[in-house]
């Protein structure tokens, strides 16, 4: 949006400045000779631009019944230190100029015609614009003509009165060093239209981006006002459309040259993204609407912050409101507040910009970071990119009504964001999962070596589907949660700040429904290598209840003691502890596995190593799929149902309730039936 204003307002401070080719009407002396046309004519460019004015074609000069001028060829330079090559190249010009101005020492220009104008728009390092002309004082001599211009007397001391302009089959380029992006546009036809130099301007045209037609028209403030320092604000009313797209801007610009002091009123409206193309080059946007944007902007000074009141936002995802301010700089910042009654996350997903293919020229972004040579681990080891924390500061209060998700909706969502000196701080997060209230927060320390992370996340009854999905992970696991985590670590990528954590991890589901993608096959298959496949109905089954899941680890520079491991569902159990080494993905578990056969449990002892990616499980003693009657009847013995309570207070570090307050007293199952146990194994 501020770069098709910028090339909107550029592109006039051009025409106008092309327009003052009309000063040669102003030397009625030399208008019959070319040879002492053209030199005086360039002088007086060069004063008035600082820049050499190129007259290389012939120049054709009628007087009557009114004076006309045709010059061909016409070349105003670019800026000393800018590309190679002019600024602004016409084909030709036509120069329709009025008696009676000329007497008074005034140049009107009653229509000035520009045919193939070729116009390089580009900003240096320090973001200056090549349009930002400096004249040559009066007392100063001007700058001597480079090879191909000539110089002579100059014209002083007459006005130029533009009232109206025509461009046919114009191109325009905008060159941005700092984002390497070159932009073309092309412009079919434009009209510029001011009666009086006192009246409004008005402007109506196409223009053309990546083959797409841009209706455009404008009103604007006098023409004389863009080289004129101080004076009046500029009132702008402009309205951009193309497919079905419209932009509109309504306001005034307190300086028109530098684009600075802008008070506008801002509007946008889309039936669809994808219609937004024209506006956004280099951007594949994706067919999603409609979209409607409306904010203030305002600019006070130059270089100064940017400010955006009143911005409204609605999507097919949901409404967004608030202010922000932009400080722009070698170290920008953000600031305001955004809030949504409803976001709808799946939805949300679509509305981010696709990357387009890399033109010729547009340069293709640099390969993503590559993990370490050979690892093959389940946490990542690709190199996180912590350069923008460090580039910019912010701090932005967030609020979400209802943030809905595909396993569940998160309400009443509120966080705090703050960064500053590569430092973030993301604290208090709060939200509401179901009745469930839920405190979460986050520091990232970007300025360390190596960066620094410390994460906290609590609630009691949180849906574990709810938060699943706010991982990105399937929801394949439902029940009441309670979370305990406080972890600390450092690292410059996922794996490197894993094996070094410190902190406790505490969980406790009750009461839930598991499917076998979500953690019952993974069960089902620990204990299959310890030569327990399960019963037939539990290979088909899908699901099942998930009567208690517990687990606790104190964590210290990456190795996880579990103290408590519990997992009970109607099919099989596994209870007991270990270690796990965060950094390695390696396992050193000792746990008890039961296994509901031919409608019995059959418990085993078992030791689980591995890695993360490839657990190993075998039974410590002969067990039942050992050798030795004996084993197996013992195996066969009653086991008791766990008693869940217990085990999920430690989890979340709490005591163990007192014995008058526990649930009823662990069951005892009937002893199996040799038979059924022995056909159970034999069908596997």
């Amino acid at each position: 949006m501020a770069r098709i204003r910028r090339l909107h307002l550029s592109l006039i401070v051009v025409l106008v400045l092309v327009a003052l080719v009309g000063v040669l009407a102003a030397l009625p002396g030399l208008l019959l000779n070319q040879a002492t046309l053209k030199p005086p004519v360039e002088a007086a460019m060069r004063r008035a631009l600082g820049r050499d004015l190129v007259l290389g074609g012939p120049v054709h000069v009628r007087l009557l019944p009114s004076p006309s001028i045709t010059a061909e060829d016409v070349s105003l330079a670019n800026r000393a230190g800018g590309s190679p090559g002019p600024m602004v190249h016409l084909q030709s010009l036509v120069a329709h100029i009025a008696w009676g101005g000329l007497f008074s020492r005034r140049v009107d220009v009653t229509r000035l015609e520009l045919d193939r104008p070729e116009i390089l728009l580009e900003i240096d390092a320090d973001g200056a614009g090549n349009w930002q002309f400096a004249p040559v004082p009066a007392n100063v001599a001007p700058p001597p003509p480079t090879q191909g211009a000539s110089n002579g007397p100059g014209g002083a001391g007459f006005s130029v009165v533009l009232q109206e302009l025509d461009i046919a089959n114009g191109h325009i380029a905008w060159r941005d060093p700092k984002t390497g992006r070159d932009l073309a546009l092309d412009v079919p036809s434009l009209a510029v239209r001011q009666p009086t130099p006192e009246a409004p301007m008005a402007v109506a045209g196409t223009l053309r981006v990546a083959e797409h037609d841009i209706t455009l028209t404008a009103q604007t403030g006098p023409i004389a006002r863009l080289s004129q320092a101080g004076g009046a604000p500029w009132p702008v009313q402009l309205a951009v459309s193309s497919q079905g797209a419209t932009f509109a801007a309504q306001g005034s610009v307190a300086d028109p040259v530098l684009a600075t002091g802008l008070d506008l009123a801002l509007t946008a409206v889309a039936p669809s993204l994808d219609r937004l193309a024209p506006f956004w080059p280099g951007a594949a946007l994706p067919a999603w609407g409609p979209v409607q944007a409306s904010t203030h902007l305002q600019i006070a000074q130059p270089g100064g912050p940017i400010a955006l009141h009143g911005i409204s936002l609605t999507t097919p995802g949901g409404n967004v409101s608030g202010d922000l301010t932009v400080t722009p700089g070698a170290h920008p910042a953000l600031s305001g507040s955004l809030a949504a009654d409803r976001l709808v996350l799946a939805s949300l997903r679509d509305l981010l910009p696709r990357k387009a293919p890399p033109s010729a020229a547009t340069p293709a972004p640099a390969p993503a970071p590559a993990a370490a040579p050979g690892w093959g681990g389940m946490i990542p080891d690709t190199p996180l990119d912590f350069a923008p924390l460090r580039a910019a500061d912010a701090n932005l209060a967030l609020h979400v009504g209802a943030l809905v998700l595909p396993g569940g909706q998160v309400n009443g969502l509120d966080a705090h964001l703050v960064l500053a000196a590569g430092k973030l701080g993301i604290h208090p997060i709060t939200a509401k999962i179901g009745d469930a209230p839920l405190m979460a927060g986050l520091d990232i320390d970007a300025t360390a070596n190596p960066p620094a992370m410390a994460l906290t996340l609590q609630g009691n009854g949180l849906r574990l589907e709810t938060l699943l999905a706010l991982a990105g992970q399937s929801p394949g696991v439902t029940g009441a949660a309670d979370l305990d985590v406080r972890l600390k670590g450092a690292g410059e990528t996922p794996h490197a700040m894993a094996g070094t954590l410190d902190g406790v991890v505490g969980l406790g589901v009750a009461n839930g429904v598991i499917d076998a993608g979500s953690g019952l096959g993974a069960v089902f298959g620990l204990l299959q290598q310890a030569g327990l496949p399960p019963a037939g109905e539990a290979v088909k089954l899908q699901k099942t209840d998930l009567r208690c899941l517990a687990v606790h680890a104190d964590l210290a520079n990456g190795t996880a003691r579990l103290g408590t491991i519990l997992f009970d569902t109607p099919l099989a159990e596994l209870d007991g502890g270990g270690t796990a080494q965060l950094g390695a993905e390696t396992l050193a578990l000792d746990l008890h596995g039961l296994l509901r056969v031919g409608g019995a449990g059959v418990m085993v002892p078992l030791r689980v190593g591995g890695t993360f990616r490839a657990p190993r499980a075998a039974v410590v003693g002969p067990g039942p799929g050992g050798r030795g009657i004996t084993a197996l009847l013992g195996a066969l013995a009653p086991q008791a149902t766990p008693d869940c309570a217990p085990a999920l207070a430690a989890a979340l570090g709490r005591p163990a309730p007192p014995a008058g307050e526990n649930p009823p007293p662990a069951t005892s199952r009937k002893p199996p039936n040799l038979g059924d146990v022995l056909r159970g194994l034999m069908q596997h």
